[in-house]
This record gives structure tokens, C-alpha cells and sequence, in this order.
């Protein structure tokens, strides 16, 4: 009986590095173009945090119900550049400016597949965001249209960050 349980645990010691590795390690480290888009996501969430903590009132912008969301979403991120005067008076930039491309309207932010990344914020407060036909429970969603270049409202192949 000793031996048996001797072997359990030099299986649980060998084991329990593996399961650490599968649950921490980030899956999209292996994927490097997945890997850098859910990073810009990410950056571009945290950037609309450090925005909202000091501008409360997002003039100009009609972040969740706006209809043009290419628009809206190059909106939010020229306010979070500093490049919008009315969203962002004093023209802090929360976020690096990354290069458009000369055919790109400023404030473009491109995927890996040459698309605007997509924002929608939740501007009345509820906690709440509509998404196409449904709604999630988030302060901003920021995604990209992947590989189809298709806006699934962050859903099927669109890689997305949530917070």
C-alpha cells in the first residue's frame, strides 16, 4: 500500500507542473498574429480605462449605440490617441499612436488582416452593452473582425478582449 501511494505522488509532484503550465500558460502565445491581436485588444481596453478615470463625459462620441461602428470605433480611439479635441480636451494620449497607412484615415488602428479594430464602450453605465442581437455584460468590448474580415459582433472567428 505504502508503494502505491509513494507512486500517486511522485505522479501528483510530476503531474502538477504539467496542469500549471496548461492552465497558465497563455494559448495564444503559441499563434503569434492571435497572440499580438488580443494583445492590442487588451491595450486598447486598458487605454479606455485609464481614459474613463479622468474623462467621465465622452462628448462627441455615441460610443454604444452609434451606427457607424468603424467610425465610432476610430472616434474612441483618436480620443484615446489625444487627437480628439471635444472627447479629450487637454489631448492626453493614453495610447501609443500606432502608424496608419497613407490610405488610412488618422486614428485607423489595423489587425493583422488590415482591418479597424472594433470598440464598443458602455457609456450609460449599466454595466451593459449591445453586441448585434444580443447583450454582454461589460464596461468595453474591443475586437478584431479575424480571419473571415467579417464583423461577427465578437463572435465566431473575431478575436476578442472584454472588460
Amino acid at each position: 500500500m505504502k508503494a502505491k501511494n509513494i507512486i500517486l505522488f511522485c505522479a501528483a509532484l510530476l503531474l502538477l507542473p504539467s496542469l500549471y503550465l496548461y492552465f497558465m500558460y497563455d494559448i495564444r502565445i503559441a499563434d503569434p498574429v492571435r497572440g499580438t491581436t488580443v494583445r492590442h485588444c487588451k491595450h486598447v481596453a486598458v487605454a479606455y480605462q485609464n481614459f474613463s478615470e479622468i474623462y467621465t463625459n465622452v462628448t462627441g462620441i455615441a460610443t454604444e449605440q452609434g451606427t457607424d461602428l468603424d467610425d465610432t470605433s476610430r472616434q474612441i480611439l483618436l480620443a484615446l490617441m489625444g487627437k480628439h479635441p471635444d472627447a479629450n480636451p487637454y489631448g492626453t494620449a493614453f495610447m501609443e499612436t500606432p502608424h496608419t497607412p497613407t490610405n488610412q484615415p488618422t486614428g485607423y488602428f489595423g489587425d493583422a488582416w488590415g482591418n479597424q479594430y472594433l470598440v464598443r464602450v458602455d457609456d450609460d453605465g449599466d454595466g451593459k452593452i449591445e453586441m448585434g442581437d444580443r447583450t454582454v455584460k461589460a464596461r468595453i468590448i474591443v475586437w478584431s473582425r479575424g480571419p473571415n474580415e467579417e464583423n461577427d459582433w465578437a463572435r465566431k472567428d473575431d478575436i476578442t478582449y472584454k472588460q
